[in-house]
């Protein structure tokens, strides 16, 4: 006896707005969520709700005093010396520190890459011509 079934394609727009709001929410909000923005109409309608949440979230949480911070220990590895007037930057997700010296006036000539998402400092290499 055969017994025929209908399969039916399903994609992530036929689940409901709330489940798919949810799913969007768990997206980073820093790069990925706004990409996301950019998938349809519907999406971006969804994420733009998202985001008032978020951030309506946050200030309630630091109106009632409700924001922890959390220290974050240093990588074994690669570290950054420490140190001031430095320039930084942030960059698909990374941050990017050049230059800067030490209190005892060591200065630096050096670039350092901080990914965000491994949480590590890397030191690319950088190479150019000075331009007169």
């Amino acid at each position: 006896m055969e017994v025929e079934v209908d399969i039916k394609k399903v994609n992530i727009n036929d689940l409901p707005e709330e489940v798919l709001e949810y799913i969007l929410s768990q997206l980073s909000p820093y790069r990925d969520l706004k990409c996301a923005m950019q998938v349809c109409y519907k999406w971006h309608r969804l994420i733009t709700g998202v985001m008032k949440q978020l951030q309506q979230n946050f200030h309630q949480s630091i109106w009632e005093s409700r924001v922890s911070w959390t220290s974050i220990l240093p990588e074994i590895g690669a570290n950054i010396t420490e140190r001031y007037s430095h320039c930084a930057c942030y960059f698909n997700k990374s941050v990017y520190v050049f230059g800067g010296c030490t209190s005892t006036n060591t200065t630096f000539n050096d670039l350092w890459r901080f990914d965000l998402t491994t949480r590590e400092w890397i030191r690319p290499l950088a190479m150019g011509e000075l331009v007169k």
